[in-house]
Formats: structure tokens, C-alpha cells, sequence
């Protein structure tokens, strides 16, 4: 993230917009949607014919512009693997390796067999702002190993998977989310007769404001601490 962008998100945060809004989400659900849309945000350097002055006035307006439609945010790095390396997923267990032998979509994906696990952890997230854990499998044969879900409070759920047939499949376990928990990771094994290759993981978040609204509520945040400065 640019220099200074985490006291621009707090920033946001305390906005009067947001008076009623529990501040440390908002600044959150900021933080994964500027993630989500870094490679597109747009920096407005001038208004018009007008060179933009106030620095803090230039990072909201950097922060507020965004291209393309509204979409919910996927909390997970490196989700697919396209980096061509595992990080920031962890390998909890064995020795699973990123692969160009298969993909879902695009170049990559995760190789793993029965005692192969990987791990990605992050903050914590209340699952009633998730609408959506997903992955997609394939593997040869027998049923998938166990998955977990990770807690803050230090409780994990652990279950398998089972699938039919060789080709890639989509795995939706967001019913197994624990009601009123806050998720802080996930991990999965691939399968014995594997290798079995996993892409596309999913764990995507609500209650993100949409870009145009965010750009609303941001650049009206930025005229307040225009005004304020100017007394």
C-alpha cells in the first residue's frame, strides 16, 4: 500500500459519515476493498485546471476514485497461486508445491497429497459478513482429506470432503461457518491417491461500501478537512 495509506483509512474511519458504524469495521472492510482494487485506483492530480494542494485532500481523492463495478471482497492473498509461490499461504503440514501440471484458471495451482496441508491465516472477520467460502478440487479418485476453520477463539471446525469423478470441482462449505465467530483462517489437506490440485479459493466479505459510495463519503470527508484547515 502507498506511504501513509493506513492513517488515510483511519482517517475515513472517524469521518462524521460513519457516526452509528462500529469504526474499527469500517476501517477493515476500507483496507480489504483498497486491497482489493490497489491495481485500480485512480490519483487525481489536478481538478480542471486546478493543481490539487492539500495533501490529505489528494490521498482521499486517491482513495475515493475507483474503476469498474461493485463486487464483494476476497479477504485471501494470493488465492489462486498466480504468483507462482505459496506465500502468504503457510504449509502447515508435508510438502505441497505450487504446480503448472494443472489450473482451475490461469497458470497455477497447489499440488497435495494426504499429508499435505496448506494454511492461510489473517484478522479476524465476523462471519456474518461472509458470503462465501469456496475452493476448487481436483484430484484422482477417494474422498478430499479434512479442511479447517480457524476461530478467535481458538476453536477450529474440522470435516472432509468427498467428490465425484476427476475433474475440477467447486466446494462451497460456507453453511459450516460457526454463527456469531470471528474466522481467522483456513487449512486443507489434499488426498492420499492424490496429488490432488487446489485453486480459487474464495472467502469473500459483505458490508463493503460500494467504490461509488465510498468515493462519495470520502471526498465529502476530504472537504470537511479542507474547511477545517482553512479556519
Amino acid at each position: 500500500m502507498p506511504q501513509n495509506w493506513h492513517r488515510l483509512i483511519a482517517r475515513i474511519a472517524k469521518c462524521p459519515f460513519f457516526i452509528g458504524i462500529n469504526r474499527d469495521r469500517v476501517a477493515a472492510h476500507a483496507a480489504v476493498l483498497a486491497e482489493s482494487f490497489r491495481s485500480r485506483i485512480v490519483v487525481l492530480h489536478r481538478i480542471g485546471e486546478r493543481k490539487v494542494q492539500n495533501r490529505f485532500t489528494l490521498a482521499a481523492l486517491s482513495c475515493a476514485v475507483f474503476v469498474g463495478s461493485a463486487q464483494a471482497a476476497n479477504v485471501l492473498v494470493n488465492p489462486g497461486f498466480e504468483t507462482g509461490s505459496l506465500a502468504p499461504w503457510i504449509i502447515d503440514d508435508g510438502s505441497p508445491t505450487v504446480t503448472n501440471a494443472d489450473a482451475h484458471t490461469g497458470t497455477f495451482s497447489v499440488a497435495a497429497f494426504g499429508n499435505d496441508e496448506i494454511r492461510q491465516n489473517f484478522a479476524p472477520i465476523a462471519t456474518s459478513d461472509i458470503t462465501e467460502v469456496s475452493f476448487w478440487l481436483r484430484r484422482a479418485g477417494g474422498p478430499f482429506d479434512q479442511y479447517s476453520l480457524y476461530y478467535s477463539d481458538a476453536t477450529t471446525f474440522t470435516t472432509t470432503l468427498s467428490g465425484s469423478g476427476d475433474d475440477w470441482q467447486l466446494f462451497d462449505i460456507t453453511s459450516d461457518l460457526t454463527a456469531g465467530a470471528h474466522l481467522t483462517g483456513l487449512s486443507i489437506y489434499g488426498t492420499s491417491s492424490g496429488p490432488a490440485f487446489m485453486d480459487d479459493f474464495t472467502i469473500n466479505v459483505n458490508n463493503i461500501p460500494e467504490p461509488t459510495t465510498l468515493s462519495v463519503m470520502a471526498l465529502a470527508c476530504a472537504g470537511a478537512v479542507v474547511r477545517r484547515r482553512r479556519r
